[in-house]
């Protein structure tokens, strides 16, 4: 029995061990879950200062949306920071709101020229663009039952063309 004793006395001297440490852990989070809030809401304050400036931070890079970098390009920033899709007319006039220039009798739709045919842009819904990293499901599927192939009046007869009578 010596033997079990000893035994169990040093699994509970461990179990003793291990509990202060993961409550000396515990401590440590809590101190870095403060620091780490703190730093966010730094971070805030500083994006908001450069959004005044007229420029948007990605994750990777800040851009400056007012001048440089293709339309896409500032699109793309715009709709990275806001971190949702935009109706094509709204982005447009959001990137003219901050000074960029966009070419065209209808600068919408030049905008979605540039976006519909960019990889890192995907289609939501009709007119709706979000980011293809985003992976969003697709909103407006074709309705069921609907062709764009119009039924002729000789088809919907059931006759062949040549075959009147």
């Amino acid at each position: 029995m010596t033997d079990d004793t000893a035994r169990l006395q040093t699994l509970l001297a461990w179990r003793e061990e291990v509990e202060g440490q993961v409550g000396q852990l515990k401590e440590q989070q809590a101190q870095l879950l403060d620091e780490i809030s703190k730093k966010e809401a730094q971070l805030r304050n500083i994006n908001q200062l450069l959004e005044s400036e007229g420029c948007l931070i990605t994750e990777y890079r800040v851009a400056d949306i007012s001048k440089g970098g293709s339309l896409a390009d500032r699109a793309f920033a715009i709709l990275k920071e806001t971190d949702k899709p935009w109706y094509y007319r709204e982005l447009a006039e959001k990137l003219r709101g901050i000074g960029v220039h966009i070419s065209g009798n209808d600068r919408a739709a030049n905008l979605l020229a540039h976006i519909g045919r960019d990889e890192r842009f995907q289609r939501v819904k009709r007119g709706t663009y979000g980011l293809t990293e985003w992976q969003i499901k697709i909103l407006d599927k074709k309705r069921p039952g609907r062709s764009k192939e119009k039924e002729s009046p000789q088809s919907s007869n059931n006759e062949e063309p040549g075959q009147r009578q």
